[in-house]
């Protein structure tokens, strides 16, 4: 069966514009309902155990930002003691260093799903609500893919961005020719972008 992608938790330390998973505007809902979509309570061991029971042969761990949770480590070695071939992290990948990335290389992570909204720093900014996370997140893929991580990047398309996309494959063609692929996506009516309907 295909893989199935659980949140670990809604908090992130960027705030995209276009987020469909904004913790503010989620927050009266309880964790680990239907309310939540895959958004998994307290007790990750038994939401995996339960994915895995359902037939699942891969697990995404997503969030808001996983690499902010103490035991993602442990989530990735949990994941592959239950059994899934393949376990996968959705990340913007600011907060992954060479020793991050060794641990879950170690722990048995298989890929990654990197959001990276632009290649050019003025953009990238402007779209995470964020400064000094740029070179964080390029640096955190490098890690990613020297440790023999295989990397996708997601690329949300929006007004601030759209025209330059074509740019954009060629900066990571040049600077990651070992990215296995570039997703390009748009932006979801959902969460914080609705707050933003200047980007669709």
């Amino acid at each position: 069966m295909p893989s199935q992608t659980v949140r670990i938790g809604l908090a992130c330390n960027e705030g995209c514009l276009f987020c469909f998973a904004d913790p503010e505007m989620w927050a009266s809902r309880p964790r680990g309902t239907e309310d939540y979509s895959n958004l998994i309570g307290e007790d990750w061991r038994a939401a995996f155990r339960k994915v895995r029971s359902d037939g699942f042969d891969g697990l995404s761990i997503s969030g808001g930002e996983p690499a902010l949770h103490p035991d993602l480590v442990r989530m990735v070695k949990y994941a592959r003691l239950l059994g899934f071939n393949r376990v996968e992290l959705q990340s913007n990948a600011t907060l992954l260093n060479e020793v991050n990335v060794r641990r879950l290389a170690r722990a048995g992570l298989c890929s990654a799903l990197v959001s990276l909204p632009g290649h050019r720093e003025k953009v990238y900014n402007a779209l995470t609500a964020t400064r000094g996370y740029y070179d964080a997140a390029l640096n955190g893929i490098r890690n990613l893919l020297d440790a023999g991580v295989r990397v996708s990047l997601a690329h949300v398309m929006c007004t601030a961005n759209f025209e330059e996309v074509e740019s954009f494959v060629e900066f990571v063609a040049e600077r990651f020719p070992e990215v296995s692929s570039v997703r390009l996506l748009y932006v979801q009516p959902e969460g914080r972008a609705t707050k933003y309907p200047g980007l669709y």
